[in-house]
């Protein structure tokens, strides 16, 4: 799906996947080159709407176990966080067996 990668400064436009065991962000800028944002699914603490510029929520807000967050704006919030959430639970469940 189009997303936008914001940081509360600059924006990188490119593509959200969700993967089997892990969410790629490619970027519309780098799309010939390996240059990717990969986030493993056991480094997700959880996902959360998040606003920006003060508007209700347009983005989802992705932490890290580390502390760390990415913050995606998306047309449609609500599926994207349901599909996360949704795939987050089907790994968890994976990798305690």
């Amino acid at each position: 799906m189009k997303a936008i990668l914001w940081d509360g400064n600059k924006q990188l436009n490119g593509e959200l996947e969700i993967r089997d065991s892990h969410l790629q962000f490619i970027f519309h800028d780098f799309s010939e080159t390996d240059l990717s944002l990969e986030i493993p699914y056991d480094a997700i603490d959880h996902v959360a709407y998040t606003k920006v510029y003060g508007i209700k929520p347009k983005a989802i807000a992705i932490h890290s176990k580390q502390g760390n967050s990415n913050v995606f704006v998306v047309e449609d919030t609500k599926s994207l966080k349901e599909k996360l959430e949704t795939t987050l639970l089907i790994n968890h469940s994976k990798s305690k067996k």
